[in-house]
């Protein structure tokens, strides 16, 4: 059993009135969405067969389709506009980017070879360090050296003598070709070879000061 409507009986007019409204809304959407019945051709001829309040309709929306027509152009323009100046914008801000990103490049390149040069030279510096410094320890062994044949040396007959020369003669020698000053007191030589009291050590003494005066 199919339910009651609560709705009146529709007659056969009133369906018909129905269509015909919801026609009338189709061509008023198509007036307003997809332009006129009319053409341009064949509008005037078209517009005489139209009762005289259809024909004024007509006209007025027309009109005001031109009117929107002219704004939507003014509007088209102006945006044309804003957009070509947005782009010449667009592509200054896009040269100067490419002009700070190159000098960024060249910044970067030249970071890296400073970075190469003070490598470079560090390793230079470095070098120059050990080699001091392989000279202070042979400086450091033949102190030592030195030092110990001055022990060994007896306090009578003094026979290394000869061979404490030699040695002193080597090592001034060796610093004046290094550049380097002589580990001894200048003003005040050591009198090497001194005795308790003989004067051969006080002889020896005189002459090593006087070999050592002469070689300076």
């Amino acid at each position: 059993m199919e339910p009651m409507s609560l709705e009146p009986p529709r007659t056969e007019s009133a369906t018909q009135d129905d269509a015909l409204t919801l026609q009338q809304a189709r061509d008023e959407a198509t007036l307003q969405f997809k332009g006129f019945r009319f053409t341009i051709t064949d509008y005037p001829s078209t517009l005489e067969g139209l009762a005289r309040t259809d024909a004024e309709s007509e006209y007025g929306r027309l009109r005001d389709n031109a009117g929107r027509l002219n704004r939507s152009r003014s509007q088209l323009i102006r945006r044309h506009g804003e957009l070509k100046f947005r782009l010449v914008r667009a592509e200054r801000a896009r040269g100067r980017l490419q002009q700070l990103a190159e000098e960024k490049q060249r910044q970067l390149d030249q970071t890296l070879e400073t970075l190469k040069l003070t490598k470079g030279e560090k390793a230079r510096i470095l070098g120059s360090m050990q080699e001091v410094r392989d000279e202070l320890a042979r400086y450091s062994e033949l102190e030592a050296g030195l030092t110990r044949l001055l022990a060994d040396i007896p306090e009578r007959g003094l026979p290394g003598i000869p061979i404490l020369k030699q040695l002193l003669a080597f090592v001034r020698k060796w610093f004046s070709g290094k550049g380097l000053p002589l580990p001894v007191d200048t003003k005040q030589p050591m009198a090497i070879g001194a005795t308790r009291g003989g004067s051969m050590g006080d002889d020896i003494g005189e002459d090593w000061r006087d070999d050592y005066n002469a070689s300076k």
